[in-house]
């Protein structure tokens, strides 16, 4: 974008539309984002001509639509590298990077329906609540926007209930946020609908200390969906005692799971404990901690043929978003075929999914699917990253009082899904009951069939 700044003498109003939307293509890289308001801001504060964004100098709609993906795509693999190397350099054989370990077309143990809890041999440690979440329910935030969106009334929404958002630590202007991020003021939806959050700008980069906790922040945030469900027909108010464990309580939960003998390879994986650790765990200790508290949950993995070959990675990436519709469309009586289906935001059953691919994961929490012209479709997933940190949530606030630019932290097309060549998904299979004690024994394995 600034490339094209200097040699295309764009106005200043223009890099602004251009970086927006190339944040919107390249922010789903593992770790790192780019910061378009911190480059931004120096340009102007360097003597960089500013327009002021006036109303003739703005790019159209359609400008932005047809927008050079390229150059997007061009970016983020320059941050692909600059991401590989942050890992590099936190990473040792003590602390390895959890990556997909699954073949194409592998699904967990399928267990069979069952209703009866069932509680695991062994003593517990005594489990710490997670500090309160800065947004209770991030979910109704992003109803609000969804609702607002001048696609809605095109488009296929499928959102699942009430989810707590829990972020990995972030730097702020002034540092590190997570000692002062739980007393921040956290608004609700009603407020950001009436307009009534303050102006506020952080850096919400994580941490170099903590580019490893998102398998935890993501598990917390099913944890918390799982106990906010309708009382009256949820299993799972007992869960973990009732409330979020800390990331040093999970952490104790999967040792003790391991060593009474769910799955041997994952924990062998990761050298045998992660209690104490910044070691990095994926969808296997994400299956291991809820099967653990009689959840009954399933991995999928979705592989392509060749690594680095666009074309499978595209079809791994397609297969992702159609699985996570499936997901979000079944308990909303949608039907197979998607233009019969209901317009607008609908509220699904399912709980959220917990995506994985290589370096990061994050919380999916619905689909959009939106019509174009000609029948065509344009598919996005809704998630929570827990990367956003303390600022990023933020900022999401912010653009959502605003009513625009909030799509670049909670929206993924398949632009950049396509970098990646393998995912996994975890799957809470929410509406069948808890294990059996029958179960639970066959729950200790997370080895897949085809």
């Amino acid at each position: 974008v600034i490339i094209q700044f200097v040699r295309a003498q764009w106005s200043f109003s223009d890099v602004v539309a251009m970086a927006s939307l190339a944040t919107i293509d390249i922010s789903d890289d593992d770790d790192d984002k780019v910061e378009c308001e911190l480059v931004l801001s120096t340009l102007t504060t360097s003597g960089w001509p500013f327009d002021g964004g006036s109303g003739s100098e703005k790019l159209s709609a359609e400008h932005m639509m047809r927008a050079d993906e390229a150059i997007a795509l061009q970016l983020q693999r320059e941050e692909e590298e600059l991401a590989a190397a942050a890992r590099a350099r936190i990473s040792s054989s003590a602390s390895p990077c959890k990556k997909p370990r699954y073949t194409n077309g592998e699904v967990l143990n399928a267990i069979a329906c069952g209703t009866a809890a069932a509680a695991i041999s062994g003593e517990s440690a005594p489990l710490v609540p997670e500090a309160p979440s800065l947004c209770p329910d991030a979910v109704a935030l992003l109803r609000v926007c969804l609702e607002r969106a001048s696609d809605a009334a095109r488009s296929e929404i499928y959102l699942c209930g009430p989810t707590s958002f829990f972020f990995q630590p972030c730097r702020g202007w002034g540092g590190n946020l997570q000692k002062t991020a739980q007393s921040s003021y956290a608004p609700c939806a009603q407020e950001i609908a009436a307009g009534g959050v303050a102006d506020r700008r952080y850096d919400h980069r994580p941490t170099d200390e903590d580019k490893w906790s998102c398998g935890y922040r993501n598990i917390q945030m099913l944890v918390s969906h799982l106990l906010m469900r309708d009382p009256a027909r949820s299993v799972f108010p007992s869960l973990f005692g009732g409330v979020v464990p800390d990331v040093s309580s999970l952490q104790r939960e999967l040792d003790r799971l391991w060593a009474s003998g769910y799955d041997p390879p994952g924990r062998e994986q990761l050298g045998g404990f992660v209690s104490g650790t910044k070691r990095w765990i994926g969808t296997s200790e994400a299956c291991v901690l809820l099967r653990g508290q009689g959840v009954r949950c399933n991995i999928i993995a979705f592989q392509g043929a060749r690594a680095g070959v666009e074309s499978d990675a595209a079809v791994a990436a397609e297969a992702v978003v159609e699985r996570a519709l499936r997901h979000f469309r079944g308990s909303c009586g949608g039907q197979q075929q998607s233009p019969s289906a209901p317009r607008g935001v609908q509220t699904s059953a399912q709980p959220p999914l917990y995506l994985q691919h290589d370096g990061h994961s994050r919380t999916i929490v619905g689909v959009q699917r939106r019509y174009e012209a000609g029948g065509k479709h344009v598919d996005f997933l809704l998630v929570l990253d827990p990367g956003l940190g303390a600022g990023g949530l933020k900022g999401f606030e912010e653009a959502a009082r605003q009513g625009r630019g909030w799509e670049r932290f909670v929206k993924r097309s398949l632009a950049p899904l396509r970098r990646k060549a393998d995912y996994e998904l975890l799957v809470v299979e929410a509406n069948h009951g808890l294990l059996s004690p029958q179960e639970m024994d066959i729950a200790r394995s997370v080895q897949r069939h085809v």
